[in-house]
This record gives C-alpha cells, sequence and structure tokens, in this order.
C-alpha cells in the first residue's frame, strides 16, 4: 500500500496498534486503520484508512502510547491524545514546562501505577531555570491533572512491566548501564517544591508587600522542616518551621 496522501509530508514515523486500530503515525499527521474484514469470496482484505489529524503528528516513536483506551503521543507543541476521531491537546496545564524540554533525547513515555491510581508518564530532558541544569523528569497524567516525578537527574530511557502476582503497572528505567525499578520504596522520605505562581491579583499597576503568610499541613507520623519563601516584586521573605505528627 503506498500512502500518497498530501498531509504526510515527510515519512510514516511509526505504526502503533492499540484499541482495534492501527495508528499510523506522520510527522504532521494521524491516521487510522480500521473496518478489517475480507471479501465474499476470502481473498480480498478489505479495510478503511481515516485521518484524524492533518497538522499533527510525531517524529518521537517512544512517546506513543495507549491510557485507558486513549492513544496519545508527544512532539515539540505538546501532547496530544486521539479522542474519538479528533485528535486534541491533552498538556495545557504544563505549557510552561514544554518550551524548555531539550528534544535531544526524545519523550519516551510508560504507564504507571502509583498508590493505586493508573498514570501515564512522559521521560524528558528539562531546561530547569531554578537549578540551571538540565535533568530528566517524568511529567505524568492520571487523566485529570499532572505532576511532575522525579527518578534521577541523568535517567535515559523508561519502560512498563507487570506481574502476575499484582497485576498492577510497575515502572523501570536506566541511565546508561543500569536497569532499576522506580518508585519502589515507599519508606523512604524524599524533599520536594510547591511553587505558586507570582500573580498580581487583577491589578498589574499596583505594588505589593506581605503583612502575613502560613500554611497548614496534615503529617501522620515523622518530623521533617519547611521552608515557606514569600515572594513580591521587590523582595522575598524565607520562613523556616519545623514540621511534627
Amino acid at each position: 500500500l503506498n500512502i500518497t496522501d498530501a498531509d504526510l509530508v515527510h515519512a510514516i514515523t511509526a505504526l502503533r496498534a492499540a484499541n482495534n486500530y492501527l495508528f499510523i503515525m506522520g510527522d504532521q499527521s494521524v491516521k487510522q486503520i480500521g473496518n478489517i474484514s475480507l471479501n465474499s469470496a476470502g481473498t480480498l482484505t478489505l479495510f478503511t484508512i481515516l485521518t484524524l489529524s492533518s497538522d499533527q503528528g510525531t517524529i518521537y516513536p517512544l512517546s506513543c502510547i495507549s491510557f485507558n483506551r486513549v492513544f496519545s503521543f508527544a512532539n515539540k507543541n505538546g501532547i496530544y491524545a486521539v479522542l474519538g476521531t479528533s485528535v486534541q491537546k491533552i498538556s495545557d496545564d504544563i505549557d510552561g514546562i514544554w518550551p524548555l524540554v531539550n528534544f535531544s533525547q526524545q519523550p519516551q513515555a510508560a504507564l504507571i501505577d502509583l498508590n493505586g491510581i493508573h498514570n501515564v508518564g512522559y521521560l524528558v530532558r528539562y531546561a530547569d531555570p531554578f537549578t540551571g541544569t538540565t535533568r530528566s523528569i517524568i511529567l505524568t497524567f492520571n487523566g485529570k491533572r499532572w505532576f511532575v516525578l522525579v527518578q534521577g537527574e541523568s535517567l535515559k530511557t523508561i519502560t512498563t512491566t507487570s506481574t502476575l502476582a499484582s497485576g498492577a503497572h510497575q515502572l523501570y528505567g536506566s541511565s546508561g548501564a543500569d536497569v532499576r525499578q522506580m518508585l519502589a520504596d515507599a519508606a523512604t522520605a524524599v524533599g520536594f517544591r510547591l511553587q505558586t505562581s507570582l500573580t498580581h491579583h487583577g491589578n498589574a499597576v499596583q505594588g505589593k508587600k506581605m503583612i502575613r503568610a502560613g500554611f497548614t499541613y496534615n503529617l501522620a507520623s515523622g518530623t521533617g522542616t519547611m521552608a515557606q519563601k514569600v515572594e513580591t516584586e521587590r523582595s522575598s521573605t524565607v520562613i523556616n518551621r519545623s514540621l511534627k505528627s
């Protein structure tokens, strides 16, 4: 079969069988083969090619994955999903992260069952403006919300496996010479940073100053330290607090 459609601009970059369809990925298009049958004599295979998108495709075949019966992929504009017969962007919430992705390492997708919740993760290299370094992060989606996982700043590849004993999707990865299970130790405490936007609260020309700040937490057990940094346009204040259960 030769595909001569004008929206297949350069080449087929991936073929993926998912959800009883064969997805034909082009660099600028997505097509789908379905309704496969035989003619009455049983000598000829009949099928239909449906163009789902004529302006979005991918050159990153490792980013193609099926999650909750939704086929998705990544390109330099973001992460897209095939919803019915249309292709829609699902990564609007991480538009601030995506322009800082270094595509010299192509995005890779894998399934992750985390705390009893089924997720899909995309491994990317991220030029972090906070640390000034390029590091590996896993952009993770649970069907409603995006969040970021870090399982080694030099992580190069991820994949999914499962066991008959648990039936859960387990994430494995490698930084080059190693192969190890990700997210396997639930007992070790890890540090985290929660950063909200510096917003003008509806008035972009009025200056602000800090009057008071605080936070609430629910710590079931153990202790820790929380550094709260409050910033305005002209100053910042750091408040260190000890956390107890």
